[in-house]
């Protein structure tokens, strides 16, 4: 027997009839359509609605997964535009890499909501760390007309250069202690003998050295005039005595001195190549942040495809 045909206007009836409750024989009646054939029709409808809906649910789903997508994308860029920066002391002993993946630790840590202190699973930190390496590729994908990543490149070049100074800095403590000891023998041995601590030409150097860095890590060092004070906080470190005021000041003095000194005579092989680097690294820094702006990503994320965006 040939399937009977049923018109768009027949089979809206039908929906409308069934919907309300109606039995197939009752349809079958006030439209004329063969039960059988009304039934069968009805039951094709469902079906194409079910497979509609479906594709509806995907797009809901796909669209909801690429909003997700761009989020952590442009998280992501803001931990770098914000993260970043140059190696504040000379105890910096991270690589550039490990910088990198601290910044996107916190920001996991956020997204988590881990609490201050709270451990975070080898396996677990492993896994998000290669999902966001992951990441960091689809961003240069995505953003790769408007962001200059090489920069990115050069400050981890130029932070990883900051880890070789700092072997400088540590070789070089030794010798500012042996000196200030030598030249200020008589203050060295009063301050250890009335300290609590000891080793007072030691703890000088490495303050000379730690000002240093961070006048240059914050770009207050003039190599020509390296004119660094001390005040009260750096040698209250070193001599340790209470109400010694020209102790104190004798102290910031000689640090002052050993440091102009030191500034001058390592100029060339141990000042300006960090400052070098510092610059470098400020250049690639301030650059990063005005183009990693969301104003200038989300549209060029939202206009470009990766291998991880949903389908």
């Amino acid at each position: 027997m040939r399937k009977r045909f049923v018109s768009d206007n027949e089979l809206n009836q039908i929906i409308r009839l069934k919907q309300s409750g109606a039995s197939w024989l009752k349809i079958q009646d006030q439209t004329g359509v063969p039960r059988r054939s009304a039934k069968q029709a009805y039951d094709d409808w469902q079906r194409s609605q079910s497979i509609e809906e479906l594709k509806a649910a995907r797009v809901d789903v796909a669209a909801e997964e690429f909003r997700k997508h761009v989020d952590l994308l442009l998280k992501l860029a803001d931990s770098i535009a914000v993260g970043l920066k140059v190696p504040e002391t000379p105890q910096v002993t991270m690589n550039a890499d490990q910088f990198l993946e601290s910044l996107w630790e916190k920001m996991y840590r956020e997204l988590r909501n881990y609490q201050p202190g709270q451990s975070i699973e080898y396996r677990e930190r492993w896994r998000f760390i290669r999902e966001y390496h992951m990441l960091l590729k689809s961003l240069e994908y995505h953003t790769r007309e408007k962001v200059h990543w090489q920069l990115l490149e050069r400050w981890k070049e130029a932070w990883d250069n900051c880890r070789e100074h700092r072997n400088n800095f540590e070789n070089e403590a030794s010798t500012i202690a042996a000196n200030i000891r030598e030249e200020e023998t008589k203050l060295i041995e009063d301050i250890d003998n009335r300290s609590q601590q000891y080793n007072a030409a030691e703890r000088m150097a490495e303050s000379v050295l730690h000002a240093i860095w961070q006048n240059i890590a914050d770009g207050t060092l003039d190599p020509e005039k390296p004119e660094i004070e001390f005040g009260f906080d750096s040698v209250d470190r070193i001599v340790t005595i209470p109400d010694e005021k020209d102790l104190y000041k004798k102290v910031a003095g000689i640090l002052s001195q050993v440091t102009e000194a030191f500034c001058i005579e390592r100029k060339e092989d141990i000042i300006q190549p960090l400052l070098g680097d510092v610059s470098r690294m400020n250049e690639a820094i301030s650059t990063l942040e005005e183009m990693l702006n969301p104003l200038v990503l989300r549209p060029l994320i939202l206009r470009t495809r990766c291998d991880l965006c949903p389908a």
